[in-house]
């Protein structure tokens, strides 16, 4: 899937919104389970990160279809935040400069 930071910005507002709803122990566990995702994403636990998908982040991926499997950003700068987010509790979100995205210079040349 492909989108400009303000599509990543409205989903991340848009999953952030239905957590606010759901109550204090569904938002517990939801912030607890990005916070480890995060935690097993930077020091490469892969076990941790599956365990957290299965658990909670499932059901935010089926809300896109469930089928996504990597998400390009493009057209502007996406906020760390906002990257992070995404690539946490959706798909993993690459963020992709403008020029490589118009295919410009792809092959290395200008």
């Amino acid at each position: 899937m492909v989108g400009v930071p303000a599509v990543w910005e409205l989903i991340r507002k848009g999953i952030m919104a239905k957590v606010e709803k759901s109550g204090g122990a569904k938002k517990s566990i939801f912030n607890k389970a990005l916070a480890m995702k995060e935690f097993a994403t930077v020091k490469g636990i892969p076990g941790l990160a599956g365990l957290t998908d299965k658990v909670v982040f499932n059901a935010v991926k089926a809300q896109t279809g469930g089928r996504l499997k990597i998400a390009l950003s493009g057209g502007g700068s996406l906020s760390a935040t906002t990257q992070e987010f995404i690539s946490n509790a959706v798909v993993p979100l690459i963020q992709g400069e403008s020029r490589w995205l118009r295919g410009i210079g792809a092959d290395g040349s200008d």
